[in-house]
């Protein structure tokens, strides 16, 4: 009899060793993933470490369930590569754990937001059998979209990156096309993160103008009409939200 060849977990990349965990529930593969990915885990540890001042190795840990989480939902159909995927999962669970924690603050008018997005979104796959939009829901409460978007950011566990397809022809995406990462490099994926984090800091004009300009590629004359003010003032606007980004970024 043929005796099994015997597999090279290091050779299988993270998409492979996440197929044999989910499938065969396969201990081996999962610690190999976690070595495999023990780098993005500390890089991304070490930056909230060095925000909130914890311990970067406590922070690992924590890291290493948002991990193990990933492995296990992480649905192969997608086509994104798993890192994209396992660093917003990752970075969820230290959150988690900084709000539970009491260091990280919810507002009160994004927790009632999302309570509103979240009913109405229940409401909506009740009736219609489908999965709203981030705009339909929007529409339905009343709220704005950034508004409606940073609430399920701010609240929501993570795990739903690929939920609320906009199927609008202006404005078609799935939900981590806004925050999308591109794996170009862990300290690209790490640098993403932190954009993200500054741009949802902004007031909600100043996110408007960044949103039109640099993700609708609008000029800077269609932003001031949309906006209500001089192109004059939308440049200089820009160039101070820009240059203070650049120095939280630092």
């Amino acid at each position: 009899m043929t005796k099994p060849a015997t597999i090279s977990y290091d050779s299988l990349s993270s998409e492979d060793l996440v197929q044999r965990i989910q499938k065969h529930n396969d201990k081996e593969a999962m610690n190999v993933l976690v070595r495999k990915n023990s780098a993005l885990v500390h890089s991304v540890a070490k930056k909230y470490a060095l925000i909130k001042k914890g311990n970067s190795e406590d922070l690992y840990q924590i890291g290493v369930i948002g991990l193990i989480k990933a492995a296990n939902n992480f649905n192969l159909e997608y086509g994104t590569q798993f890192s994209t995927y396992a660093v917003h999962l990752i970075r969820g669970e230290i959150r988690k754990f900084f709000r539970d924690d009491g260091i990280i603050k919810v507002s009160r008018t994004l927790r009632s937001i999302y309570i509103k997005a979240k009913e109405a979104r229940d409401e909506y796959i009740a009736k219609q059998g489908t999965e709203p939009s981030v705009s339909e829901i929007s529409l339905i409460i009343g709220e704005s979209y950034e508004d409606v978007l940073n609430a399920f950011e701010a609240c929501r566990n993570p795990d739903y990156l690929y939920d609320y397809v906009d199927s609008s022809s202006d404005n078609s995406h799935v939900k981590q096309d806004v925050v999308k990462v591109e794996d170009k490099g862990l300290e690209a994926t790490i640098d993403m993160i932190d954009l993200k984090n500054a741009l949802s800091n902004l007031s909600k004009e100043n996110r408007q103008l960044i949103v039109l300009r640099y993700f609708k590629n609008m000029t800077q004359t269609n932003v001031a009409k949309i906006m209500g003010i001089s192109q004059v003032q939308v440049s200089r606007l820009e160039h101070k939200i820009i240059q203070n980004l650049k120095n939280n970024l630092k």
